[in-house]
């Protein structure tokens, strides 16, 4: 038959598909070629294109690194210096009482010049028309403004100007991200200028200043690399809380008197995570913690920990989820500090994110009221044994459901405990069978506490009573 004929031609003999139809019914290559033939030329199919960079010699590196360091560094010399800036508004204002105020636009305008010529800066960013307009103006009737306020912020602006230029000094790489090295490199610059830090080679031992850094880079990275990627973008870094509050500790004076390291903290920094007091206070914990000297705790040493209050379900799932790598059932100091962190700041989504792990037996996804159960037999145990009170598994599974509210009766997710509005207090009591009791009996330790700032107020007021005749 004929058309058998056409189809066996067809079949020895088969018609190259056009270009279109190519496109279409083509299988996609896979891009790999087999190397031990020999390379193939650019063109050729098969070849895997360059989506990366060429790879750079060391000294390429090198010389990037240093262009990059020597442009930041002619950057950082031209930002305006506190002196400068204040003693430049200081000749535009006029002395009101004790106040300098700016008499209008002009005056300041020609103080940004100045500030300008004296920085050599291109352009001034630190004393913009925007920064003028939004400053208070006086109460007299010539509405003159405060330039108190107005050098206030142009020197926090400025600080931050330098911190985020020794930030990119510390960048290792060059990537915009800071690895924990980094990190410590720039903690170490910034020490000189942190209250409560910068006399500790004068008052203690060297051996403290390391500690110290593993002690500050701890909170980044915990709260600013939830992936646990070991490194930290420097933008986000810049926008943190975490800056701000080390931000606090820090002075442009370095050579002003400050008290000892066993003095006073100032009020303002009283829960600073970044004083010496406070890491000094968490290392000597560490220390009795470890029994045996070794430098590492295991899971007996860590369950005295304060006052052996915590789970000892909890503190076993701590170190099998978090273990120092290359110890088993041990942990280091680093370890140690991301505890201490996520403890303190249940409040927060980064120890959420922590205790959640060692909460989910089993890794389901969710807290089924066995898993509830489990943690609540041990709370129960805890204050039995501690003559604390006496409660049932079952009343504190119940009382955590009923705090929480989830969107399933019979488990919690992740997203309940978040958004329940309670998560720093259903957390603790979990883990802590104090943190249970002192809940429990909230409105006694309320009442207790104010009953005793009243009796100190009166015991103020008649001593100041009896001295008054």
């Amino acid at each position: 038959m004929e058309w058998t004929n056409k189809v066996k031609k067809y079949v020895n003999n088969p018609i190259p598909p056009t270009k279109n139809v190519q496109k279409k019914t083509e299988k996609p290559d896979s891009g790999f070629h087999d190397w031990s033939e020999g390379r193939p030329a650019a063109g050729e199919k098969g070849v895997i294109p360059r989506i990366c960079p060429k790879p750079v010699s060391e000294l390429g590196r090198k010389m990037q690194r240093e262009e990059r360091e020597y442009i930041l560094e002619k950057i950082q010399k031209t930002t305006p210096e506190s002196s400068t800036t204040w003693g430049t508004l200081n000749d535009a204002c006029l002395k009101e009482g004790e106040e300098m105020m700016l008499k209008s636009y002009g005056a300041y305008k020609a103080a940004s010049l100045r500030v300008i010529a004296k920085a050599d800066y291109h352009n001034n960013v630190f004393m913009t028309p925007h920064m003028f307009f939004l400053a208070e103006r006086g109460q007299s009737s010539e509405n003159k403004t405060p330039a108190t306020p107005i050098f206030t912020h142009v020197n926090k602006k400025c600080i931050l100007h330098n911190v985020r230029i020794k930030l990119e000094l510390c960048d290792s790489i060059g990537d915009g991200y800071l690895t924990e090295s980094d990190l410590e490199r720039f903690v170490e610059e910034m020490m000189p200028h942190l209250r409560t830090v910068r006399n500790i080679e004068t008052f203690m031992e060297s051996h403290y200043t390391s500690f110290y850094k593993c002690h500050a880079v701890r909170k980044f990275f915990f709260f600013l690399d939830p992936m646990r990627s070991g490194r930290i973008l420097i933008n986000t870094l810049m926008k943190s809380n975490v800056l701000l509050e080390f931000m606090k500790l820090y002075v442009l004076d370095r050579t002003a008197p400050e008290p000892g390291l066993e003095g006073d903290v100032p009020e303002d920094l009283m829960d600073n995570w970044f004083t010496f007091q406070i890491m000094y206070r968490v290392y000597q914990h560490y220390v009795e913690l470890d029994a045996n000297w070794d430098g590492m705790l295991s899971v007996e040493e860590m369950s005295s920990y304060n006052n052996s209050s915590f789970s000892p379900m909890f503190i076993t799932r701590i170190f099998e989820l978090y273990p120092t790598l290359n110890y088993e059932d041990e942990i280091d100091f680093k370890k140690y500090l991301d505890f201490v962190l996520a403890t303190e700041h249940t409040s927060s989504e980064p120890a959420l994110r922590y205790i959640w792990k060692a909460l989910d037996i089993g890794d389901y996804g969710f807290l089924a009221r066995a898993h509830v159960f489990l943690f609540a037999k041990e709370l129960s145990q805890k204050l039995s044994e501690s003559n604390l009170m006496a409660v049932t598994p079952e009343e504190i599974t119940h009382e955590i459901f009923d705090m929480v509210n989830p969107s399933s009766p019979d488990r919690i997710n992740y997203t309940d405990l978040l958004n329940c509005g309670q998560m720093n207090i259903v957390l603790s009591i979990l883990i802590d069978h104090r943190a249970f009791f002192n809940y429990d009996n909230r409105e006694n330790i309320l009442a207790a506490n104010s009953m005793a700032s009243r009796q100190e107020t009166e015991e103020e007021e008649s001593q100041h009573g009896d001295g008054s005749f």
